[in-house]
């Protein structure tokens, strides 16, 4: 009776130390906050349905990634990693990102025109136009305040070449 009493204790013990390795790891999870950062273009999307244009709005992969990455995991990091073109591109198309807590000090601006598609929608098919481009990407302008955990590459047209990603 005195052995089974002993062996029932140390499986009670085990399973105690089982149990706060378990809670231990959990806590070093939830201090980590997995980071991301995003490198493409943003695009100013001009869509065309049933022969009516409507107003442009914000589209392009770095855009729907940060914003899908943000509405399944509210504790990580997001960063943006673009090259903005001023003369056709508003401030306030970043207002929905801005309000997810989403970093934009990657953000490069100049005075050229940012990736412009008109998506025009007709019958079952659709074109894709680019009408204009925001300039190529530079691993010089990478922003080196922060090492992510993972480095998300989602170009729109060409502007990441293989020297930048040689160079992450």
């Amino acid at each position: 009776e005195i052995k089974r009493l002993r062996n029932i204790e140390k499986k009670r013990y085990i399973l105690n130390l089982r149990c706060k390795v378990k809670m231990e790891r959990k806590k070093e999870r939830k201090k980590k906050n997995t980071s991301f950062l995003l490198v493409g273009h943003f695009a100013i999307d001009t869509i065309i349905r049933f022969e009516r244009e409507n107003p442009p709005t914000l589209g392009g992969s770095v855009t729907f990634g940060s914003l899908a990455l943000r509405k399944y995991s509210e504790d990580a990091k997001i960063s943006i990693f673009s090259h903005v073109g001023k003369s056709n591109f508003t401030n306030g198309f970043l207002d929905i990102i801005n309000n997810k807590n989403i970093d934009l000090h990657g953000i490069r601006w100049s005075e050229t025109e940012n990736t412009n598609f008109i998506l025009n929608y007709f019958e079952q098919s659709r074109t894709l136009t680019l009408k204009s481009r925001s300039p190529d990407l530079e691993f010089n302008d990478f922003p080196l305040d922060f090492t992510p955990d993972a480095i998300v590459l989602v170009p729109l047209c060409g502007e990441i070449s293989g020297k930048f990603v040689r160079a992450i």
